[in-house]
Order: C-alpha cells, then sequence, then structure tokens
C-alpha cells in the first residue's frame, strides 16, 4: 500500500505540473499576472511566496492542481495592474493560455518516449498470431480453434502478432466476438464467447490458448536510439497515442467501447504501483500514457475543462460578443455534473474491481 501511494503521488505531481505549467509559462509570455500556482486543492498546506508576486502552494487535496490569473471576473483589479489581466487580453492570448496545459501535457509526455528511447526497451520478439495449444474445456475449444491456426482478426480488429490477440480479449471480458483465422490456407470465421477470470482483483478475459513457440534471446538485449534518432521515435509514437486517446473517447461516447474500461483514482494508483515495480522504463511510459490522456480529457468541450473555455472563445469569434455569464453558470453547473458522473463511473469500476478481488 505505501509503495502504490508513493507511485500514485509522485505520478499525480508530475503530470500536474507539467500540465499547469503549461498555462503558467503561456500566462508569463502573454504579460498575464499569475497569483497563484497551485499543487492539489483546499486548504494549505505549504507555501512559498515568488519575487514576480505569483504565489506556489502545496494544498490538502493532491487529485490535480490549478494556475489562478488576475482576472476582474474575481474582484476589483487597481488601474495600474488592469493591463495584467487575463479577461483585458485579446481572445486569442486567451485561448493560447488555456490550450497550453493540454498542449503541455503532450508534450510531457513526449519528452518522457524520448528518455524511454534513449534509456532503452528490453527486446521482446515478435509473436506471430498463430495458436500453439488449445487448452480443454477452453472457449476457444467450444469454438472449434485448434493448433496452428493463425488468427487474423478478431471483432474487425486486424491481428498482426500475438500481443494483439492478448490485449484485445484480456480487455473484453464476457463478451460474444467474431474471429477470423486462416486454416490450412482456407478462410474461416468462428463465433466466440470470451471467457472470464480473476487476476489480482482485475476482471480479464480469458480465450484459452497458447501461443507458437518463439526462442527468446538469451542475452536479455535492450534496444536503445541515440538522442536524434530518438525524437523522431518519440513523435511517432505521442501522435499515435494521442490520435488513439482521442478514438477511444469518440468509441466510449458512442456506446462502441463499454464505460466499465474506465478507471478511477484506485485504478490509475495501481497502475502506477505496478509500472513502478516493474522498473524506471515501465513506469515512465506509464506516465506518458496518462499524461496523453488528461491532455486529450481537458480538450474535450466539457464546461470546467480546458476544452470548455476554448468553446466558450468559439462561441465569442462567431457570435463576436462573450458568452453571458448566466450561460456560463449554467454551462458550469452541467460541467461539473458530467465529471461528478465520470468520476462515480471510474470509482465504481475500481470498487467493482476491488470487490472481485476481495472474492477471489
Amino acid at each position: 500500500m505505501l509503495a502504490m501511494t508513493g507511485y500514485f503521488l509522485l505520478a499525480l505531481f508530475l503530470l500536474t505540473i507539467a500540465h499547469e505549467y503549461g498555462h503558467f509559462l503561456l500566462a508569463r509570455l502573454t504579460n498575464v499576472k499569475v497569483l497563484r500556482f497551485s499543487f492539489g486543492f483546499g486548504p494549505v498546506l505549504a507555501r512559498i511566496q515568488g519575487k514576480r508576486g505569483t504565489e506556489y502552494t502545496w494544498s490538502l487535496i493532491p487529485l490535480g492542481g490549478y494556475v489562478k490569473m488576475l482576472d476582474e471576473a474575481d474582484g476589483d483589479v487597481t488601474a495600474a495592474e488592469r493591463h495584467l489581466a487575463f479577461n483585458r487580453k485579446s481572445i486569442f492570448v486567451r485561448g493560447a493560455v488555456v490550450f497550453a496545459g493540454p498542449a503541455f501535457s503532450i508534450v510531457f509526455a513526449f519528452i518522457l518516449l524520448w528518455l524511454v528511447s534513449v534509456i532503452g526497451r528490453p527486446v521482446i520478439p515478435t509473436i506471430p498470431p498463430v495458436v500453439g495449444e488449445v487448452l480443454a474445456d477452453s472457449p476457444a475449444q467450444l469454438a472449434g480453434i485448434v493448433a496452428h491456426d493463425r488468427i487474423l482478426s478478431i471483432a474487425h480488429n486486424q491481428v498482426t502478432d500475438w500481443m494483439d490477440v492478448v490485449e484485445f480479449v484480456k480487455s473484453h471480458p464476457n463478451q460474444d466476438v467474431t474471429v477470423q483465422l486462416m486454416r490450412n490456407n482456407k478462410l474461416r470465421e468462428k463465433k466466440i464467447h470470451i471467457g472470464k477470470i480473476l487476476d489480482n482483483g482485475k476482471m480479464l478475459g480469458y480465450f484459452g490458448v497458447r501461443s507458437k513457440h518463439v526462442e527468446w534471446p538469451a542475452d536479455g538485449r535492450v534496444q536503445r536510439e541515440n538522442p536524434i534518432r530518438a525524437l523522431h521515435v518519440a513523435f511517432n509514437q505521442t501522435v499515435a497515442l494521442t490520435g488513439a486517446t482521442f478514438a477511444l473517447c469518440g468509441r466510449l461516447v458512442s456506446g462502441q467501447l463499454s464505460w466499465q474500461i474506465v478507471s478511477g483514482p484506485v485504478g490509475i494508483a495501481q497502475g502506477a504501483r505496478d509500472a513502478g515495480r516493474d522498473g524506471i522504463v515501465y513506469y515512465l511510459s506509464f506516465l506518458a500514457l496518462v499524461s496523453i490522456s488528461v491532455g486529450v480529457l481537458n480538450l474535450l468541450p466539457i464546461p470546467m475543462l480546458d476544452g470548455g473555455h476554448l468553446l466558450y472563445f468559439l462561441i465569442e469569434i462567431v457570435t463576436r460578443k462573450p458568452l453571458s455569464e448566466r450561460s456560463k453558470n449554467i454551462s458550469a453547473s452541467v460541467g461539473i455534473v458530467m465529471l461528478v458522473m465520470l468520476m462515480v463511473v471510474g470509482l465504481g469500476n475500481d470498487v467493482v474491481r476491488l470487490q472481485h478481488g476481495l472474492g477471489s
């Protein structure tokens, strides 16, 4: 539990600082006065007063943070400082300051992935998606899968190596899927009900097949990139993961994916613990993935998130006048409800997984 808490708090701190620093830096560059840069919410536990009037604080509830800027909407501003107020800046400057938070989350992920490429990952040989063994009384055997079948796709998702099969099955417990495979140079299609098993409190899908044997390198090789080449690798990975995260959000909203895959703080803490135990490379990779998720989530047009503020600015550009305070207040209430519902779903999924773990 102590290790999980430590890895989780470190992850929260790094992810929050990276995101909020984007707002902070753009505010400074555009001559907006920053009153407070806080890690956490609620009562302040520690504070440092900066030379330029910014208060740096560590607050009680470490689930995020914020950058508070000088703004006439929050109270009176002296005539001498009005030019430093956020609301006095052009809509494009305000948009840049808001957008910088999600952008820096993604940039932080790029830096982490660059470090991973430079440090190096263990070389894992490609395992072809060919069935080596079918377990007795398993979902695969009941569906007629046999050894030497080459899996081509699952639920219309193309399969290129064995890990594609593993990851899909693990993330889709208790679901009916269509599997396309090649047997004796003939294309076949099977309907399979993915089973379910409990593993360390997590509900995972179960197929009941093992891969074809592949010789693993005995020298424990590590693939490293030079710092210049690593920039290209990290950039491609960042673009791919960002696109995949947007696509995942779209599939959740459209109902193509179950909301059961959403994790709350407990699930993220467990992920941080597991990645931390596996080593620095895996922990940095975990941070990169979550940082991209933070950036993408904050870009969604939901009131109270950065994307909601960007939506306000877009409406202002189109209508040539700011959204009324009444409309903002109503949309903010809607945004709070949406975020609370998302949090409840995540926590509910965490509780279900924990209960399954206790029951096993």
